[in-house]
C-alpha cells in the first residue's frame, strides 16, 4: 500500500512540475490577481502589444545629425541646460551668490527660524570670494542632488509622505559635473551639470582636471546603457568597480587598449569600459571595469524610433516612484528624461521646463472641450508627451478597441466603477486609459495643456507625424 502511494505521489509530482513548465507566450497570459485599473488587459503591459499597432514603427523621428541640431537648440533655448564645455573657468561671488540663492532657498518652507538658519549658514556664503575657481568631477555613485547640503529630509504634512521637498533628482555614475563651492562643513559640493544644479555629497565625486573630465564627456565610442540597470561585473578586491549599477541613458567610454585580462577576468565575453573611481585623497582616476555582452547595453545611441522608445517606456514598468529619483527610482518628469536619453536627446530635468521650454511639435488643449480633446489626444502619436499641472505622461496611442491609453510614472488614479468614485494607488510606472481617469469630480483630460513631440519642429519633422 504504502509503494502505491509512493508511485502515485511521484506521478502527481511529476505532473505539477511539467505543468509548472510553460513558454514565454504562456507566462504572459497567466493572470495572478485581478488588474484594477479599468479597461487594461495583460497584453496591454507588454511593449508588443503597442508596437504591433503602429503603421511604421521604425521610422526615425529624427537623423543622428538632426539630434545634434536639436540639442544645440536646446541648449541655447532652455534656461536650464548648461552646455558644460563652455562653461567659464572661475565664477564671479555675486554669481555664485545667485546660484546658491535660486537652488537653496527657505522660501515658501514651513521651517523652524533655528532650521532656517542652520540650513541658510551650510550653504557656507561666507565662503563666497570675489573670483571663484570651479573645478571638475565625474560622479562614482549615485548621488542625490539635494536643495540644501544636508540629509535632513523635509516632507509636507499636505502631501505624500515619500515626497521629500529638499531632495531635487540625483546623478548617475560616470556624470561629468563643475564643482562650483563647498559646504561650510566641507562634506558637500555645489555641482552643475548639464541639466540641474544643486548640492551632492564630497564623496559621490571624483575631483580631476578640467580637460580629462570632459574628455570623458565628449567620447564618441561610448557604451550606452539600456536596461532599467546594468551592473558591471564582479570584483572581489575592490568596491568601486565590482558590481556597481549603471542606470539607464548613462554613457561610457569604452577602453582604448584592452588587455589580456580585466581586473582577473577574460575580456572576451563583454564590453571594456573606462569607470571613474575616487581616490583616498578625492581625485580621479579612470579604471577598466567589465560590462557582460548579454547586459542590455548598445554601442553609441539606439536610433530614435516609435519602436525603440515603447521598448524602452516599458523597460520601467512596475518601478517604484521615486520624488526627485528617490527609492533609487524615478519621478514623472526623470522617468521621461531617462528614457529620451538613449537616444541622446538632452531634455531638461523637470516636467514644467519639459513642457514649456524645450523644443518640439506643440499640441494644445487649452480651450477645447472634452470632446474635442479626445479627439486631439487620438491625432497624436505614441512616444508623444503629455502635461497637466505637476504631471507629465507618455501617451501609448488608441488600443484595439480605439481607446487611448498613456504610461507613466504615477502615485495614483481615480476613476468611476460601478457608479462609485474609486481611487486607486499605484505608486509606480504604470498603464493606464486617459478617458476613464478623474480628477475630483472631473475628467482628468480636462485639465491636460499641452503635448510635445521631442522633434525639430521645422518642415522635416512635419513629413515625419
Amino acid at each position: 500500500m504504502s509503494k502505491w502511494i509512493a508511485i502515485c505521489c511521484g506521478v502527481l509530482m511529476s505532473s505539477a512540475v511539467l505543468a509548472a513548465v510553460n513558454t514565454r507566450e504562456e507566462s504572459r497570459k497567466f493572470q495572478q490577481f485581478e488588474l484594477k485599473v479599468p479597461d487594461v488587459t495583460l497584453a496591454m503591459l507588454y511593449p508588443d502589444y503597442w508596437i504591433n499597432l503602429l503603421k511604421d514603427p521604425d521610422l526615425l523621428l529624427m537623423t543622428e545629425a538632426e539630434i545634434t541640431t536639436y540639442n544645440r537648440r536646446q541648449f541655447a533655448a532652455v534656461p536650464t541646460l548648461v552646455e558644460l564645455n563652455d562653461y567659464p573657468e572661475t565664477l564671479e561671488g555675486t554669481k555664485l551668490l545667485e546660484a546658491i540663492d535660486s537652488i537653496s532657498s527657505t522660501d515658501g518652507k514651513e521651517l523652524t527660524p533655528e532650521v532656517a538658519r542652520q540650513l541658510t549658514e551650510a550653504a557656507n556664503r561666507r565662503g563666497i570670494h570675489q573670483q571663484n575657481p570651479v573645478r571638475w568631477g565625474l560622479i562614482v555613485n549615485r548621488s542625490n542632488v539635494r536643495t540644501f547640503p544636508t540629509r535632513q529630509s523635509y516632507v509636507n504634512p499636505e502631501m505624500d509622505s515619500e515626497v521629500d521637498l529638499f531632495q531635487e533628482t540625483c546623478l548617475f555614475i560616470g556624470e561629468p559635473v563643475a564643482i562650483l563651492h563647498t559646504s561650510g562643513d566641507g562634506q558637500w559640493f555645489l555641482v552643475q551639470s548639464y541639466n540641474y544644479l544643486g548640492w551632492i555629497p564630497v564623496l559621490d565625486v571624483a575631483v580631476g582636471d578640467r580637460q580629462t573630465v570632459l574628455n570623458y564627456k565628449n567620447a564618441e565610442d561610448v557604451l550606452v546603457v539600456t536596461g532599467a540597470k546594468v551592473e558591471t561585473a564582479m570584483v572581489p578586491d575592490d568596491e568601486q568597480l565590482s558590481l556597481r549599477c549603471l542606470e539607464m541613458g548613462s554613457r561610457y567610454p569604452l577602453s582604448d587598449e584592452v588587455p589580456d585580462s580585466v581586473n582577473g577576468m577574460s575580456p572576451y565575453s563583454g564590453f571594456v569600459i573606462r569607470l571613474p573611481v575616487r581616490n583616498a585623497d578625492g581625485t580621479l582616476q579612470l579604471n577598466d571595469a567589465l560590462v557582460s555582452r548579454s547586459a542590455d547595453v548598445n554601442i553609441g545611441y539606439l536610433p530614435y524610433t516609435r519602436r525603440e522608445l515603447i521598448r524602452q517606456l516599458f523597460k520601467f514598468l512596475g518601478e517604484r516612484y521615486g520624488w526627485g529619483h528617490g527609492n533609487l527610482a524615478r519621478d514623472c518628469s526623470g522617468y521621461v528624461n531617462d528614457v529620451f536619453k538613449v537616444f541622446g536627446l538632452v531634455l531638461p530635468r523637470n516636467g514644467g521646463e519639459q513642457q514649456n521650454d524645450a523644443i518640439g511639435l506643440t499640441f494644445d488643449f487649452g480651450k477645447l472641450n472634452l470632446e474635442e480633446r479626445v479627439a486631439l489626444l487620438k491625432t497624436m502619436l505614441p512616444g508623444d508627451v503629455l502635461f497637466t499641472p505637476g504631471h507629465v505622461m507618455v501617451y501609448l496611442g488608441t488600443s484595439a478597441d480605439g481607446e487611448p491609453f498613456m504610461i507613466h510614472d504615477t502615485i495614483g488614479i481615480a476613476f468611476m466603477r460601478d457608479d462609485v468614485r474609486q481611487s486607486l494607488e499605484l505608486r509606480g510606472v504604470s498603464v493606464t486609459p486617459v478617458v476613464p481617469l478623474l480628477a475630483g469630480k472631473r475628467h482628468y483630460l480636462e485639465f491636460f495643456q499641452t503635448g510635445r513631440r521631442f522633434v525639430l519642429p521645422d518642415a522635416a519633422g512635419e513629413n515625419r507625424q
